[in-house]
């Protein structure tokens, strides 16, 4: 290969990767359907806060437990959060209070091979409150 040919496709390999960056970063700042996500309520100051109304106190309270232990860390609710762990946006659709209660405090009862910590210092209210919180994401 020639100077001259490899020059020519270092600067073409170079201008495509530009305008690909480019169409990323436009399409990141795009708004999102429904609004960004400081607009629909899901994130105010950086917390995840997804506000409804008629909710319990027991619900407002597990949204509070799922900030503290930092569940968003890993999992995703209504496409906000971490994906390293399963999105949980209508978990309370798909599994039980007992099933979700065992999951937290030991995940590896469900699934051998899991990479989510238990939560053994969680406090039985504490508990009680995030799995009532996931029960109504349906």
């Amino acid at each position: 290969m020639t100077h001259r040919k490899a020059k020519g496709i270092f600067i073409w390999v170079a201008a495509v990767s530009a305008v690909v960056l480019l169409a990323l970063a436009v399409n990141s700042m795009a708004e999102r359907p429904g609004g960004t996500h400081e607009q629909t309520g899901l994130v105010t100051g950086g917390k995840v806060l997804l506000a409804s109304s008629g909710e319990s106190e027991a619900v407002a309270e597990g949204k509070k437990v799922f900030e503290k232990w930092s569940c968003s860390a890993c999992h995703t609710i209504n496409g906000v959060g971490g994906h390293v762990g399963p999105d949980l946006t209508h978990i309370g659709s798909k599994k039980s209070e007992a099933w979700l209660k065992k999951q937290i405090r030991d995940p590896r009862a469900h699934f051998a091979q899991s990479v989510m910590p238990a939560f053994p210092d969680m406090t039985k209210k504490e508990l009680d409150s995030l799995v009532q919180y996931l029960l109504s994401l349906k």
